[in-house]
């Protein structure tokens, strides 16, 4: 079963390849996602994502540590995560092949609304979840007809450039299929609260000087509402900035977007040595670490150790 699910993936894996042959140094072109591929077993504390978001483990096993509980996401797996939810993450390469490969897409609240209007008056299926009760992480049911929705999405928006508008309409057709596997998707928090929004903000311009009056101002709140409203989601702005700045750095890290120094200036940080000793408390890995794990190539056929290209570095 566990090989069928794999095998479904394999032409978005061929898309994938092909792409990043031709763009190598290419961020992935949908807004909000990522592609990680390591070669290293690789563990990060306080990972805190943006925004609603599915994962798609291509190679290798994904486990999420939260709420007490532990989730193990095998290659073929599809699962979804809420904005705003520290956890930690460990990313495992296939113990034959040493690669671990796992696609990301972040969708916007707007995506998240539409897609669950058609679910409102669906009766949230019970089912057994992983971390039951903690609302950390819904596993998505895949089947031919979703491992196809994300090969053609994978497949069409590599073909358009980067900030195209037909990016978001991808991404909300998807997560309406993610919704109508799973209609306990739209049960998880997608980013109101002041600190999530917060968050958002400060992730999609990492390298602004952020203040509380500008932040209030994005927000249509006063100052003061917007330092009461964080105080009573038990943090401060000072601490959203920085995890959004962190967060931030680790997924260009990631995805092979610069440099240790370059990554730290586009995220607000005159110091690179700063910027780092922050990182690896935050994270407990050096942005060098990071670096050094992710792989600079992705097999074309995984399973028998094939040719190799670059991917996401």
């Amino acid at each position: 079963m566990k090989r069928i699910m794999e095998n479904m993936f394999t032409p978005l894996v061929a898309a994938l390849l092909a792409w990043r042959t031709a763009h190598p140094e290419a961020p992935f072109p949908l807004p909000g996602s990522g592609l990680v591929c390591l070669r290293s077993r690789q563990s990060l504390h306080e990972v805190v994502l943006p925004r609603l978001s599915a994962v798609l483990v291509l190679h290798g096993e994904k486990w999420v540590f939260a709420g007490g509980a532990c989730l193990a996401f095998p290659a073929g797996s599809v699962f979804v995560l809420p904005p705003g939810v520290p956890c930690t993450v460990e990313n495992i390469p296939h113990p034959g092949t040493g690669q671990y490969t796992a696609l990301c897409l972040g969708f916007e609240a707007t995506h998240v609304a539409r897609a669950c209007l058609g679910a409102q008056n669906m009766p949230a299926q019970e089912q057994p979840r992983q971390g039951q009760g903690s609302r950390v992480a819904i596993a998505v049911p895949v089947g031919a007809t979703l491992a196809g929705a994300f090969t053609h999405l994978v497949q069409s928006s590599l073909l358009l450039p980067s900030g195209h508008p037909a990016h978001s309409l991808c991404l909300e057709a998807i997560l309406t299929l993610l919704v109508a596997q799973e209609p306990g998707v739209c049960q998880l928090p997608v980013g109101n609260s002041i600190m999530q929004r917060c968050l958002l903000l400060a992730s999609m311009a990492p390298g602004r000087k952020w203040t509380a009056q500008d932040m209030a101002g994005h927000l249509a709140v006063s100052e003061r509402s917007l330092r009461r409203h964080l105080q009573d989601e038990g943090t401060s702005l000072r601490a959203v900035l920085l995890s959004a700045r962190l967060n931030t750095a680790l997924g260009m890290l990631q995805g092979g977007l610069g440099n240790v120094g370059e990554v730290a200036g586009r995220c607000g940080y005159d110091s690179p040595s700063r910027f780092a000793a922050q990182f690896r408390v935050r994270f407990g890995m050096s942005p060098a670490e990071v670096l050094r794990c992710n792989a600079s190539a992705l097999s074309q056929e995984p399973s028998k150790g094939g040719g190799h290209s670059r991917l996401g570095a």
